[in-house]
């Protein structure tokens, strides 16, 4: 843990099986987003990728906090 009462968990925001199964179990109410790619090398490369991520797998996550009840989620 990185500080009492708070555990880290490695994973993928693309991951919805992750993502729902992490908040059903931990029974998570609120989401605060703010995992994005950025910067002019990600972007350039790989714009399609860029936006999949920063666009279809935020809808995913909202997706499932939707699933499991969550009540409040701030995108940042």
């Amino acid at each position: 843990a990185y500080a009492a009462g708070i555990d880290f968990v490695e994973g993928d925001i693309d991951n919805a099986a992750l993502m729902g199964a992490l908040m059903r179990e931990r029974k998570v109410n609120a989401i605060i987003h703010m995992a994005a790619v950025i910067g002019h090398g990600a972007v350039d490369r790989e714009p399609r990728q860029t936006f999949d991520l920063n666009v279809y797998a935020t809808v995913k996550l909202l997706d499932e906090a939707r699933k499991t009840g969550v009540s409040r989620f701030v995108f940042t």
